[in-house]
């Protein structure tokens, strides 16, 4: 399945309409419950991305953005931040290799990412995209894709080859996906000038703008 996500356009627009409530429930008083929203997007980046604070800028005000650097436990930070915002849509902004993602210093392979990324976030992902490297290159690529997706319920995309400035051999777009077993792909729409969110299973490549 093949699913092209670009980049600018996932980074600057986040649909607040789309923020969901849960009740928490009260105790020792039996007053009403709290509303807890959820953050539409969370990004979470390595500082030592080249040019990553740039990129950064050009999200939507108030966005939450989880910076982990050297020595520091990024599935620790991670765990705290999904516990906290509760994302819809979870962004990685950093570097990579087949089959896993480097934060702070540290590899982040699938099984370890995706068992923190599924405890924390009980709620689910709708969206995880990852902005590195060759994360989805080869067998090991596919695979580390796959699991985070089964895991964690979500539309994983990520790419093969360099992520980045076009101008330097890179690209914006992450033309690899993989979906968890039980969701149904979701292809555009006939006459539609935006496609529908999902992977597609079709020949020909779409945007995912949503």
């Amino acid at each position: 399945m093949v699913q092209q996500v670009t980049y600018r356009r996932n980074l600057e627009k986040t649909a607040l309409s789309s923020i969901n409530t849960i009740d928490t429930p009260s105790f020792g008083g039996g007053k009403a419950v709290t509303e807890v929203p959820r953050a539409p997007l969370l990004v979470i980046a390595d500082p030592g991305v080249e040019d990553v604070e740039i990129l950064l800028e050009s999200l939507a005000e108030g966005t939450p953005v989880l910076r982990i650097g050297e020595n520091q436990n990024p599935l620790d930070l991670i765990a705290s931040a999904l516990r906290e915002y509760r994302p819809i849509r979870l962004h990685f902004v950093c570097h990579g290799e087949p089959g896993a993602i480097r934060l702070g210093g540290s590899i982040l392979a699938g099984e370890p990412l995706a068992t923190v990324l599924a405890a924390s976030h009980p709620a689910g992902l709708e969206q995880l995209c990852l902005w590195a490297c060759e994360t989805a290159g080869g067998d090991a690529g596919r695979k580390f894709l796959q699991t985070l997706a089964n895991k964690t319920g979500a539309r994983v995309h990520g790419a093969a080859g360099p992520v980045g400035n076009p101008g330097r051999g890179g690209s914006w777009e992450l033309p690899i996906c993989a979906a968890p077993p039980t969701r149904s792909v979701q292809p555009r729409l006939p006459g539609a000038s935006n496609p529908v969110p999902g992977c597609s299973q079709d020949n020909g490549a779409e945007n995912l703008t949503h």
